[in-house]
């Protein structure tokens, strides 16, 4: 009988914003993400993980694309959390609406762009509108030992 491993998974979030401005007198176009909380969760057993934080993700003017970049803070950028010498992948998926449905998986170091959604404050007071996923495998808990991992996922945003 296969014994469960307990682990504590830990992951912090990171914000890097963007602005741009478009020749003299122009109302530069700015981007931010707010509401973002950092992961800290203890996890017993080799069940997929899936975590979720709906966010603002603002753009001024609220109308249009924003892009957004996600790395992680494994090595070349890798969506890994570590612990000594082991690595366990995550995955990243963001959706510009909030909760689950539609999400797009992210590449580290590779921008997507996404459609404004429901702006109408830069602290989106209307309600939050976006969403971070992380997700962690089974399959990848069952190739590591028990211990606790850490790591960083930075997003950026753009206009």
């Amino acid at each position: 009988m296969d014994r469960q491993r307990f682990y504590r998974l830990v992951l912090a979030g990171g914000v890097a914003l963007a602005g741009l401005g478009y020749g003299a007198g122009a109302q530069a176009q700015t981007v931010r993400v707010t509401s973002l909380a950092d992961y800290n969760f203890p996890w017993t057993g080799y069940t997929t993980r899936n975590l979720n934080d709906n966010t603002c993700a603002f753009r001024n003017p609220g109308t249009g694309t924003y892009r957004v970049t996600a790395t992680g803070s494994g090595s070349g950028g890798a969506f890994t959390l570590s612990s000594g010498g082991f690595n366990l992948p995550y995955q990243v998926r963001w959706n510009n609406r909030p909760n689950t449905s539609g999400m797009v998986q992210l590449a580290s170091g590779v921008e997507r762009a996404f459609n404004v959604f429901n702006i109408s404050t830069a602290t989106c007071g209307s309600g939050l509108n976006a969403n971070l996923h992380i997700r962690v495998l089974g399959t990848a808990m069952q190739a590591v030992p028990a211990g606790t991992y850490t790591g960083t996922v930075s997003i950026r945003l753009r206009p």
